[in-house]
C-alpha cells in the first residue's frame, strides 16, 4: 500500500501519482480525524478503534459526515448559486427595470433619466415617509446618478414597493444586464 507524500514531495510524477489516489477518512474511536490519501483503503484496526471510510465529494445540500457507510463531503455548487449582487446601478439601469417591471411607465423612466422627473407612483411613496425624510428622499431620487444597493432609502423604497430583500436583490441583478 502507498501512502500519500505529498507534504514532501512535488516532483511531477509524485503529483501524477497522488492524483490518482484515493480519499480516505480516519476516524479513532468514532471521531472523524483526518483525510488521507491511498491507493486502497487502508484496514481497519477494530481493538484499536481506527475505522477508515472512502471519501465522496459531491454536490447538493451541503453536508459533512458519515452518509451511507462513506464520509460524505457535499458542497451547493457553484453554478447554481445566484449571480452576485451588484453593489450599485445607474438611475438608467433603475428606472428601466422598474419600468420593466411595470412600476413605472416607459415614458416615466424616460423623464427621470433625461430630466430628474420622479415617477408618480415613487412619489406617492415618498409622501408616505415621515416629513424630515421626504426631502431628502426626492433629492436622492431625483439627483442620483447610481443607486446603491446597500444604501438606507434603497430599503426603505423597497418596503414601502412590498419588496423582499431577495426581491431587492433580484432588481438589481437584472438591471445590471439592461
Amino acid at each position: 500500500m502507498h501512502v500519500s507524500t505529498e507534504f514532501f514531495c512535488t516532483s511531477p510524477l509524485t503529483l501524477r501519482r497522488m492524483h490518482n489516489m484515493n480519499e480516505f477518512a480516519l476516524y479513532m474511536n468514532g471521531e472523524f480525524k483526518e483525510i488521507r490519501r491511498y491507493d486502497e483503503i487502508p484496514a481497519d484496526i477494530p481493538h484499536k478503534k481506527v475505522v477508515w471510510y472512502e471519501v465522496v465529494r459531491e454536490y447538493g445540500e451541503p453536508f459533512v459526515g458519515l452518509e451511507g457507510g462513506k464520509y460524505v463531503i457535499r458542497k451547493v455548487d457553484p453554478a447554481t448559486l445566484p449571480a452576485p449582487v451588484p453593489a450599485t446601478i445607474s438611475d438608467r439601469q433603475f428606472f428601466q427595470q422598474l419600468a420593466s417591471l411595470k412600476l413605472i411607465t416607459e415614458e416615466e423612466a424616460e423623464d427621470a433619466v433625461a430630466s430628474g422627473v420622479m415617477p408618480a407612483s415613487i412619489a406617492t411613496l415618498v409622501e408616505m415617509l415621515p416629513e424630515d425624510h421626504r426631502h431628502p428622499a426626492r433629492m436622492l431620487i431625483k439627483g442620483a446618478t447610481v443607486f446603491e444597493r446597500g444604501h438606507a432609502m434603497t430599503e426603505t423604497i423597497a418596503q414601502l414597493y412590498g419588496f423582499t430583500s431577495e426581491q431587492v436583490d433580484d432588481l438589481f441583478r437584472e438591471a445590471s444586464k439592461l
